[in-house]
């Protein structure tokens, strides 16, 4: 294999949505695969396709729509 692209990494928890700037990778097996010139990771954006945008897009337009008109919405958060 001449390289490889990851979403996601054994023993993650912690490691995105986090700004780690400057810090020591404590994920040693993150830390070895970051070493080579060849691997790339994404921050968990591999289902970003078109199409999936596309539908959440949608989804959160009927959801806006259902709730602006008062009625119920399965994509609600109640807090």
């Amino acid at each position: 294999m001449g390289a490889a692209g990851l979403d996601v990494v054994e023993n993650e928890n912690g490691l995105f949505y986090f700004n780690h700037m400057g810090d020591a990778l404590q994920n040693r097996e993150l830390a070895m695969l970051r070493s080579f010139p060849n691997v790339i990771f994404t921050p968990h954006t591999a289902f970003y396709t078109d199409v999936n945008v596309a539908s959440m897009v949608e989804s959160a337009f009927k959801a806006v729509r259902a709730m602006a008109d008062g009625e119920q919405t399965p994509l609600e958060v109640r807090l």
